[in-house]
């Protein structure tokens, strides 16, 4: 079974970016603060195909147990749950090392979509006009 069976596009956010939802009522991520909000709302957008000014860099995201870690400057840190374990496990029936494979396949799936690489930043240098 492939993920977009379980995860189907499009994403719609809930309860003000706590939550999100597939087009098939899957509950699929959640947000557990203020900050995992606004991350919300922009991977949403992302997974849904739509052009946005920002992507988050692969450097700053990061994956554990169903988390995805997205990490600022200031040291603080968005934490997403990628949710969908109980619907594949219960009402699908899957076993758990195929619901997991699947979960693990939509993590992969959501951070090669939400993320870019870091370009390097354009270095200048001013020189001295020797003719001055």
């Amino acid at each position: 079974m492939d993920f977009k069976e379980v995860y189907t596009p499009p994403f719609r956010a809930a309860m003000n970016w706590v939550y999100a939802t597939s087009s098939n009522n899957t509950t699929t991520f959640t947000a557990f603060d203020e900050t995992s909000q606004l991350f919300l709302s922009l991977i949403v957008r992302l997974l849904n195909g739509e052009k946005t000014a920002i992507k988050f860099y692969k450097d700053e995201v990061y994956t554990k147990d169903a988390k995805i870690f997205i990490k600022l400057k200031s040291g603080k840190k968005g934490v997403i749950l990628v949710r969908g374990w109980g619907k594949m496990i219960g009402k699908m029936g899957l076993k758990p090392a195929e619901a997991a494979k699947i979960q693990d396949d939509f993590i992969d799936w959501v951070v090669e979509t939400i993320t870019e690489e870091r370009k390097p930043s354009a270095t200048c240098c001013v020189v001295g006009n020797p003719q001055a």
